[in-house]
Order: structure tokens, then sequence, then C-alpha cells
């Protein structure tokens, strides 16, 4: 139940917040820098080991690789991009995680990209400059 609500929250999350252009997607797209801010933030948070970084950053360019280009403006074309990108995702995750013995197999990468997800989320969102300022 928990990985299943991992993979909905991640990738919804950042389909709302794409939607929302809470998230700079074309800063993460060209930015290394910006990429490395994201990683750096999960070894901060103690979420991966700094030695794991060059995997992680790997993960992240890959995803936001696929990520639609450009600020949401909700034309057609986008949301039909934003689809299925979400639904790649959900599909990948799901197709990673295997019944073996009884027991709930999940693949590294499957759960390290979730991750990543989530990171992007707590970065521009849960720590953005918004929420922070309604919180205060």
């Amino acid at each position: 139940m928990d990985w299943s609500d991992d993979i909905t929250y991640a990738a919804h999350d950042l389909e709302d917040f794409y939607r929302s252009n809470i998230i700079p997607v074309s800063k993460l797209k060209s930015s290394s820098v910006e990429r490395s801010r994201v990683i750096d933030e999960m070894i901060s948070d103690r979420k991966i080991h700094k030695n794991e970084s060059p995997k992680y950053l790997s993960l992240l360019e890959g995803v936001t690789s696929l990520m639609p280009r450009g600020p949401y403006v909700a034309s057609r074309i986008q949301r039909q991009k934003i689809r299925s990108f979400v639904s790649y995702l959900v599909g990948k995750w799901i197709n990673s995680t295997k019944f073996e013995n009884e027991s709930l197999k999940i693949s590294w990468e499957a759960k390290a990209e979730v991750a990543v997800v989530k990171a992007i989320t707590w970065k521009y969102v849960i720590r953005g400059r918004t929420l922070q300022a309604l919180q205060r």
C-alpha cells in the first residue's frame, strides 16, 4: 500500500505542480546546477548518501528530459504531453514491481526515481517561498 501511495502521489503531485507552474521545468531541463540543488537537498535531508549523487543526478536528468517543455499554458498539446508523461512514469514504476515468494520486490531504479520526483516536490513546493510564507 505504501508503494502504491508513493507512486500515485509522486506522479500526480509532479503533474499538479507542473500545471501550477510551481516547478521550474525549464531550469531543471537545462541546468545541471539546478538539478544538483535537488540532489543536494536529498543529501542534506539524509535521503541519500553523497557518494550516490551521480546515480541520482542521472535519474533526475532522465525524468526531467521527458517532462514537457516550458511553462504550462494549458494548450491541448501540453495537456496530452503531461498526461502521457505521468502515465509513462506510473506504468514504468508499476512494471518495476513484482511479487516473489509472497514478497514485494521493487527495482532500485523505480524506488530511486520516485524518491527523485518526491524531492522535486519538496524543493519547489513544500520548501518553496509561497508555502513557507503561508505557513508563517
